[in-house]
């Protein structure tokens, strides 16, 4: 996945269609390893087709900021889809919540005495 990803970034700005081909078949192959992507490299992917969303080249980016409401507004620049990020103050993510952590597991190397 990580392969594809950095395929879909080197080849967004000269050929988006090949980038968003890179794009799905990373978001499919998580998919059927049952892995989960990071929401940081998720965010960065177009939910609909997969291209990665440059801000210059493959996608448009708003800043809306109202009394209460805050948002980013991303549109990709191939498939016309757009997706809004929040920005509230106290909103925190669930893999950066505590209660979010089943288990932890830490390895302690091996002392071998000679």
């Amino acid at each position: 996945m990580n392969y594809l990803y950095q395929a879909s970034a080197l080849m967004s700005d000269t050929c988006p269609q090949l980038s968003a081909a890179y794009g799905k078949l990373a978001k499919s192959i998580g998919k059927k390893a049952v892995l989960r992507m990071e929401p940081a490299i998720k965010r960065t992917l177009c939910v609909r087709c997969g291209v990665l969303l440059n801000p210059v080249t493959t996608a448009d980016i708003h800043d809306f900021r109202h009394k209460q409401l805050c948002y980013v507004q991303v549109t990709c620049k191939l498939c016309g889809y757009s997706k809004r990020f929040y920005n509230s103050k106290n909103h925190q993510l669930w893999l950066d919540n505590p209660s979010s952590v089943v288990e932890r597991i830490e390895f302690e190397p091996s002392s071998s005495s000679s």
